[in-house]
């Protein structure tokens, strides 16, 4: 089926988006008919009120899979990190293994600048739009730079009171600049009808970026911070808030915000084995 699909040059997306299928033929139908279900009738009720029906259907979707008696997973693959190495061809390569296109896409808003992490949404909302015109789901993480760190980057940096992010300050002003770049990307997803599972400040409980590992009251306000901006300064109403730590050296449930400000939650394992032994932290993440 021929497609026309967003300008990619730099990811060469359009010569395979022009040869995509539907990537989920029957899952779109089946979410206009949930986008009818009052929110009452889910037990899953959104984070955000205001939800847009998209949103409220996606929600519903993954609920149901629970009682599937057949499919319970959603298969996804990361694309890349936005900019020139965010593209479609590592998805093309499961599609030509096994004849299907992933059902997620799963892309990132940072890309990197002399090698320092910087923030970047055109070329993954690129992405983000033409897989979802063709029947995908979008999730989005944020590997965000250092608002402590006035050089930018420093996404490994250590030491950083996270509390500075949220007190008059510099480092506020350069997390709010942050937050608006973001927003803004969001916004243009949001206008074009896409709903984003949106990951942020990921692996909080690990010490591999520089909010994570420290005391969860100050994550916590961040993260809730972050709810609070998005939803009702920016009106943002397309965002699934995916809570998502990894197997790290803290407790999971020790960082959650709550179910007022999550949707979902999900788990990093860095292991080739899926077994209980090896992703310990799953059940309490479940949970």
């Amino acid at each position: 089926i021929s497609r026309s699909c967003a300008r990619c040059e730099v990811t060469h997306a359009g010569r395979m988006l022009s040869r995509l299928p539907r990537v989920l033929p029957v899952l779109l139908p089946v979410l206009c008919l949930l986008s009818s279900v009052p929110a009452a009738a889910s037990g899953l009720a959104p984070a955000d009120p205001d939800l847009n029906p998209k949103g409220r259907a996606i929600l519903a979707y993954f609920q149901q899979l629970q009682a599937s008696p057949d499919l319970k997973l959603v298969s996804g693959q990361f694309a890349g990190w936005s900019g020139s190495s965010a593209k479609l061809e590592v998805l093309a390569k499961i599609e030509r293994a096994t004849g299907q296109w992933p059902a997620m896409i799963g892309l990132d808003y940072c890309g990197w600048d002399n090698g320092q992490a910087a923030i970047h949404t055109g070329p993954a909302n690129e992405l983000a739009l033409a897989y979802w015109r063709d029947g995908g789901l979008v999730t989005i993480s944020w590997h965000a730079p250092n608002p402590a760190n006035p050089q930018g980057g420093g996404l490994n940096d250590k030491g950083v009171d996270l509390a500075d992010l949220l007190q008059p300050g510099p480092t506020h002003d350069r997390w709010m600049q942050s937050l608006d770049r973001i927003a803004a990307g969001l916004q243009e997803l949001q206008a074009a009808g896409v709903v984003v599972i949106w990951r942020p400040l990921h692996e909080m409980n690990g010490g591999g970026f520089w909010w994570g590992a420290k005391e969860p009251a100050g994550y916590i306000a961040v993260w809730r911070h972050m709810f609070n901006y998005f939803t009702h300064g920016k009106n943002l109403h397309n965002l699934i808030w995916a809570y998502g730590p990894n197997h790290g050296q803290k407790p999971v449930a020790h960082y959650y915000a709550g179910k007022p400000n999550i949707n979902l939650t999900a788990i990093d394992t860095y292991t080739d084995h899926t077994d209980p032994a090896h992703i310990q932290p799953f059940p309490a993440t479940a949970a």
